[in-house]
């Protein structure tokens, strides 16, 4: 596949479009409160550039604590191990030393998810970062696509009276 720029979103040129039809609104609607609104679209714009600059960033505190944490985890595997080596002649019967075995070995599994898991917290704690503010820029596109879909109907009325009004016009005979 080639990579098109058409396929990804700048937030560079998507904050000039902005600030371009702010000014633009602002020129030909000086008090009609649209180049307001257009201000808050653009607030919103770069606190959205910001926040995706922040989710490229890394996390290392978190990064930090996981790997300590696999890193000890690692540790006391590695000891059970070792601990469980020097025991193996204490054990009264096979059984008990299968009995251990199988203990360590369910230990063992719950570490290795745990080792699993860790590595993967900073991602989980960016995708809820994320999905919370996609909501917030979702709830923002409705209220602006509502108030354009009401302009729209208001306007597609208003052109339907119009219309009227011009064939009751050419419907009139007027007379000398």
């Amino acid at each position: 596949m080639s990579t098109s720029r058409y396929r990804g979103l700048d937030a560079s040129h998507i904050l000039k479009t902005i600030e371009s039809v702010r000014r633009r609104i602002d020129a030909r609607f000086p008090k009609s409160g649209l180049g307001g609104v257009c201000g808050e679209l653009q607030e919103v714009g770069e606190a959205a550039a910001e926040f995706t600059d922040s989710l490229r960033r890394p996390i290392y505190p978190i990064r930090i604590i996981s790997w300590f944490l696999i890193g000890l985890i690692l540790i006391l595997a590695l000891a059970q191990f070792a601990l469980l080596e020097d025991l193996s002649f204490s054990f009264g019967s096979v059984g008990d030393l299968m009995e251990a075995i199988e203990a360590m070995l369910s230990e063992m599994v719950l570490l290795g998810v745990a080792v699993l898991f860790l590595p993967t917290t900073e991602g989980r704690i960016k995708r809820h970062r994320s999905l919370k503010a996609l909501r917030e820029l979702r709830s923002i596109a409705h209220v602006v696509i509502g108030a354009v879909n009401e302009i729209e109907g208001l306007t597609s009325g208003l052109m339907g009276k119009i219309w009227q009004k011009i064939m009751i016009l050419d419907r009139m005979v007027v007379e000398p």
